[in-house]
Order: structure tokens, then C-alpha cells, then sequence
């Protein structure tokens, strides 16, 4: 197949879209407009073709469909289109489909790759969420500019791991996005007395105060005063405002066109095209060019439209920040404040998959005397007119902190949480204790099990592996025979796993018999004298090659009990810090809290103190003792994620909280 050109950046996103996968099931990309999300999407796509599996794209515009499918055509990927008039015939493995017209038809093929183009839509009972309950079994890849919906409200209902690209700042240093210059003239008429709606000010409300003469000839002025010889894009507050403001370019001798989604695709296409031809100057419109149409000649964007939404103000913006040739730099011009309420564009901004967009700093920003340029206070002069900023800081003092507590501490709050460490690990100590007896198995068959059957993410069979791997030489070898007083089985069923540790059943007990059951033997299948694990254990420690307590922790591991306490003793001595407790007072971890402090604290949303029976353990957070952030359960070491789906017991949880003593102590009741 044929390849695209890719950024070094995209090469490194690949690679960590591939990573998480191996973590999670839904995946949420966050990269700047103009940073080639659908370069990666493609490229993901083209991964699973080769591995012959199926994938669907969905994006919600028909330019966004077309632009989906060019991708494709490039890269030589045969594929079908789902929208009205088009069909994906059945020999077919890949379809770009519109969200709605998917909602109404079926798909020839269960994919085994989704990609939701534009995913800050995906909130809530829609469409896209509707896709995405549609196929649970898919990997679901979301990509989008903005990791959270139009009204700030965080995706991580919807998917399980972010995964946030380089800064617009930094793509601007590379030469992969424009410069953008912004100016802000005092604005003629301001929002004050409108009130806010699903987020954001109320539509009628501001399309009444803002479709006005005097702030469409500022417009105007402006225009013709810093670029009048720009392409440029206005963004209006209603299809009618779009068509008043370019009735008056019109008038004032400058080519123009509205574009909004009542107009057929023919008549969309013929305006685009006139507009990259230089036939028209300007376009207006209200949300049709907001997200994701490319239109990279475009060089100046002029806001008349007031918004709360920063996700809506990047999207806008990021219209003019692509790259064209001849194009230097990228102009703002903002009438109605949103670059004093969102910052500038390059400014760098945190994601998080818990709060959406993190705001913790803000750096402030002040308008020239002379020319109206918006300038940092940082910058010493005006990079427009050179007039001094009498603003000017350094750097470190230009960003102005609005909450100095550490970061956990801020999202705890914010999210409302509560603090059930102490609950959880009794219940994972009482699992570790009861789970072999009730279960009638081992750790090992239950996650060899689970894995078959896909129902675990292969991250963490691939973690479960590498650590036992690492304490092979001591329970077993390459080609050794592992447990092998096991019944045969027990051996013929793991013989074939990619562990390389089971010989089989006949092989060894033609060569050797039976083993002391109170030893895990290592026995070279080609002859040599065996060496007992006790054996070897005792001469790496004699020579320092292990610690103490990982000698303690191998002889532990005996009998058909050697997974289960390896496990165990991960899960004590990595999530719950008894290493140093055990080493200090020696025997057996107790259910006693006043010997250690936990390695992880564990916390719940309160809205479960009051429903209970809808928790589940990704719904919890951890912190680390000594660091500063919050880990949602699909960030934490995918080893740990493992061990605490299992311990951690969902209906445990729930029938604690449900308890009347727990429940009174959580909702804070003596």
C-alpha cells in the first residue's frame, strides 16, 4: 500500500495509539487543528487492514466525509461510504460513514476498529454515542482538537484514556501551523445582562444584541484597516447574521459568500471553490466552518460571534492556522473579547480525561495602545507596530496562577470525591484470602481464560507475562517444567501458552517421576542435574544478585498456590506498601491499617454514597502517595489495573456502600 507523508510527532502518536490499545478499549486522541488528525486516524486504519480486520469512520459533515475518504484513496485503501446515495458493498473492509445517515442503515461487517472523527460531539444520548454502544467489542479511537464537549464538560464517561499531541505552540516553532497575530479593538457592544444556555450564552439572545450595523462596520473597518487583502473567515452568530454581515462586504465592494448547512452540497462545493480560487474574498458563517473543514489558504478569521465555549473559540480559530505558501502569518480579529476570556491560541493548554480542560493558570494578555494587537506581558514591544508594552514582565510573571494547590488536590474537589482506601482494601485483603477456595482456580487460569475470550485488554496479559517472566529462573525455565506435580490437565492446557515454561505431562514424568511437593523444581529437559528453585534462590542471595525480600517472595511461591501469592505480594508490596511492613516486622501481612501507610490512595465520586449499586471500579481514582496526579483506574500501571479488577470486587464494593453502617460513615453521619 501506499504511505503518507508523516511528521515526526504523528510517527510518535501512532505508537502511542498502539500502546493504549493494548490498555484500553476506547481511546481519545487531543491534536491541535491542523496537526493531520486524519493522517493518523488513516494510518491507524491501514494498521488493521493489514492484520485483515474491519474499521468504520464516522464523522458528522459531508465535507468531513470526503476529506475521510481522499485520505483513504491515497493510501490505496479500498472502502465504502455510508450517506445518502452511497452504499459499502460487501467485499469491502473499511466505511467512512455520516453519523446520521448511520443511524438509519446497517454495515455489511462488525468492526473491529472505530474511529469518531470530531469526538467532543460523543456526550450524552446522541448518535455518537449510540455508535459507539453499538459495537462494544471495537477498539474505538476518538480525535478531536478539544478533549471535552462544547459546554467544558470532560469525555470520560465516553472514553477511557487520553492521549494529548504537541501544543499549537509547539507545531508553530516547527512550521507545521501558522503564526497567528491577533487584534481586539474595543468591542462596540458586549454580552453583559445575556444569559447562558447548555453552556454557552443563549443563541437568539446574542444574534439579536450582536446582528448590528455599528459592530458589522467595525467589522468592515478593521478588515480593510489591518488585512484588506486576506482571505478571511467571519464567524457570526446565525445563518442570518452571516448573510446580513455578507450582504455588507458585498455592498462595500469585497467578494463574499455565505456558507451554512441549508445550502445543498453543490452549491457549498461552488462557493469553497471560488473562495480557493480567490473569486471571493471573504466567507461568513455561523458553525459550518467551526470544526474541522480544511481550508488552509484561509488567513484571517474575524469573531463577531461571543462564546463561553473555549472548545468552540480553538475550533474556530484553528480554521487559519494551517500552513499555505506565502502565507506568513495567521490574523485574529477578535470584536467581541473571547481572546481576553480563552487566552490566545498558542497559548499552552492541559487536557485531562476527568476535567476537560484544566485551568489552574491563565496567562494575561493586554491590547496595544497603538494598534490594537493583543500582546502577553511577556512580549516587550508589539510584534505589529513595535510600540513598548508598559506591561511587560518576565516570563514566569506574565502566567498568573489561579490555584496553587497541588493538581490532585484541585481535581479531588472539583470532582467531589471521597476518600475509601480504607474500605477497598479490606475488601481486596478478603479476596485474596477467600477467591482460591470459592473460585476453585488459580490466578493464572482465570487471566489465561479471560484472555482467550478477549475479555481482558492484551496489556495486561502482556504485563501478567513479562512479571512472570522476570521470576521464571526461580519457579521454572525456558523448556523446564513448571509445577509439575500439577495434574496432567492442568499441564496440557497451559503446555501451548506463550509463557515457553510447560513441558509436557509425559515427557517429564517419563524422565523424572514425581517431585517433593514442597518444592517447585527447575528440570533441564536435556539431561543435566536439577537444581532445585530453593537452590538457586539461596546462591543468587549468598552472592547479592536479589534482596531479601525477593528471596522471601519466590520461596513463598510453592504448590499450586505460586501464582496466587505472587500476585499476592505484588498487589500488597506495589498498591498497598507492606514491603517495608513485612521486611519490619516480619510474618504474615495482616488486616491491621495502623502498621503502613497505603502506596495508593483510592477515592469515589459521593454521587455513589447515595446510588451505591452503580459504581464500578472504573469510575474510581488513585493518587500515589507523594505525587501530584490524579490517576483515573485505565492510567494506572496496566500490571496494577489487572490485579485490582480482580481483587477489587465490583459487588463487593457495592454491597459495602450499600451497607447501612458504610453508608452512614460515608455520607458523613456519625
Amino acid at each position: 500500500m501506499p504511505t503518507l507523508y508523516l511528521r515526526p510527532y504523528q510517527k510518535e502518536l501512532l505508537q502511542k495509539i498502539a500502546e493504549s490499545f493494548d490498555l484500553a478499549s476506547r481511546v481519545l486522541l487531543q491534536l491541535p487543528t491542523g496537526g493531520g488528525k486524519t493522517v493518523v486516524f488513516c494510518e491507524i486504519v491501514k494498521s488493521f487492514l493489514t492484520e485483515g480486520k474491519t474499521a468504520l469512520i464516522v464523522v458528522h459533515r459531508k465535507e468531513l466525509l470526503d476529506q475521510a475518504s481522499r485520505s483513504l484513496s491515497r493510501l490505496g485503501i479500498d472502502h465504502g461510504l455510508i450517506c445518502p446515495g452511497e452504499k459499502v458493498a460487501p467485499s469491502q473492509k473499511v466505511a467512512v460513514a455520516s453519523v446520521q445517515s448511520l443511524a438509519r442503515k446497517s454495515l455489511p461487517f462488525e468492526p473491529d476498529l472505530l474511529i469518531i472523527d470530531e469526538a467532543h460531539h460523543a456526550a450524552g444520548k446522541n448518535n455518537w454515542t449510540k455508535a459507539i454502544d453499538r459495537w462494544p467489542a471495537a477498539k474505538t479511537l476518538g480525535v478531536t482538537a478539544t478533549p471535552c464537549r462544547l459546554d467544558g464538560k470532560p469525555l470520560g464517561k465516553i472514553f477511557q484514556l487520553l492521549i494529548q499531541g504537541p501544543q499549537s505552540a509547539d507545531l508553530i516553532s516547527q512550521g507545521f501551523l501558522a503564526p497567528a497575530r491577533v487584534f481586539s479593538p474595543k468591542a462596540l457592544v458586549t454580552t453583559e445582562g445575556i444569559s447562558t444556555r447548555a453552556g454557552d450564552y443563549n443563541q437568539a439572545q446574542i444574534s439579536e444584541r450582536f446582528d448590528a450595523e455599528e459592530i458589522t462596520q467595525q467589522a468592515l473597518e478593521n478588515f480593510s484597516r489591518i488585512c484588506p487583502d486576506a482571505k478571511s473567515i467571519v464567524f457570526c452568530c446565525s445563518i442570518q447574521h452571516a448573510e446580513n454581515v455578507s450582504q455588507a462586504f458585498l455592498a462595500s465592494g469585497i467578494s463574499s459568500g455565505c456558507l451554512h448547512g441549508k445550502l445543498t452540497k453543490q452549491e457549498r462545493e461552488k462557493i469553497l471553490s471560488k473562495f480557493a480560487s480567490g473569486e471571493i474574498q471573504v466567507l461568513t458563517s455561523r458553525d459550518i466552518i467551526s470544526e474541522g473543514t480544511d481550508i488552509p489558504d484561509a488567513e484571517s478569521a474575524i469573531l463577531i460571534r461571543p462564546t463561553q465555549s473555549e472548545s468552540l473559540y480553538l475550533q474556530q480559530v484553528g480554521r487559519v492556522l494551517r500552513t499555505a505558501p506565502n502565507k506568513r502569518y495567521a490574523v485574529i480579529i477578535d470584536l467581541v473579547s473571547n481572546t481576553v476570556t480563552h487566552g490566545l491560541p498558542d497559548e499552552n493548554r492541559d487536557w485531562s480525561i476527568s476535567l476537560g480542560l484544566k485551568k489552574n493558570r491563565k496567562r494575561q494578555v493586554f491590547t496595544c495602545s497603538k494598534c490594537d494587537a493583543v500582546l502577553t506581558s511577556s512580549q516587550k514591544t508589539c510584534s505589529h507596530c513595535g510600540e513598548p508594552n508598559p506591561n511587560y514582565k518576565t516570563l514566569n510573571e506574565s502566567i498568573k496562577i489561579l490555584d496553587t494547590r497541588p493538581e490532585a488536590e484541585i481535581e479531588i474537589e472539583e470532582l467531589n470525591l471521597q476518600d475509601i482506601t480504607e474500605l477497598c482494601h479490606e475488601i481486596i485483603y478478603r479476596e485474596i484470602r477467600l477467591n482460591p477456595r470459592r473460585s476453585g482456580m488459580s490466578i493464572f487460569d482465570s487471566i489465561y481464560m479471560r484472555h482467550q475470550d478477549n475479555e481482558i485488554p492484551d496489556g495486561w496479559f502482556k504485563a501478567w507475562i513479562d512479571r512472570l517472566r522476570d521470576v521464571r529462573d526461580y519457579i521454572s525455565g525456558s523448556r523446564f517444567a513448571l509445577l509439575c506435580y500439577a495434574p496432567i490437565e492442568q499441564l496440557e492446557r497451559w503446555r501451548d501458552t506463550p509463557l515457553d515454561l510447560i513441558s509436557t505431562s509425559a515427557e517429564f514424568r517419563k524422565k523424572y517421576g514425581f517431585v517433593d511437593e514442597m518444592e517447585v523444581a527447575m528440570l533441564d529437559m536435556s539431561g543435566q542435574k536439577p537444581l532445585t528453585a530453593r537452590e538457586k534462590l539461596k546462591e543468587d542471595l549468598k552472592e547479592k544478585k536479589i534482596s531479601k525480600w525477593t528471596y522471601e517472595l519466590y520461596m513463598t511461591a510453592e504448590r499450586a498456590d505460586t501464582y496466587r501469592v505472587i500476585s499476592e505480594k505484588i498487589i500488597k508490596w506495589e498498591f498497598m506498601n507492606c514491603k517495608e511492613t513485612e521486611e519490619k516486622y516480619g510474618g504474615r501481612w495482616n488486616n491491621s491499617y495502623s502498621r503502613y501507610q497505603p502506596l495508593y490512595k483510592i477515592y469515589m465520586a459521593q454521587f455513589f454514597s447515595r446510588h451505591p449499586g452503580k459504581v464500578k471500579i472504573e469510575d474510581l481514582r488513585f493518587l500515589r502517595i507523594g505525587s501530584e496526579k490524579l490517576l483515573t483506574f485505565w492510567e494506572m500501571p496496566p500490571l496494577l489495573q489487572l490485579l485490582i479488577d480482580y481483587y477489587l470486587c465490583e459487588w463487593q464494593l457495592c454491597k459495602k456502600l450499600s451497607d447501612q453502617k458504610y453508608y452512614r460513615e460515608y455520607r458523613g453521619y456519625t
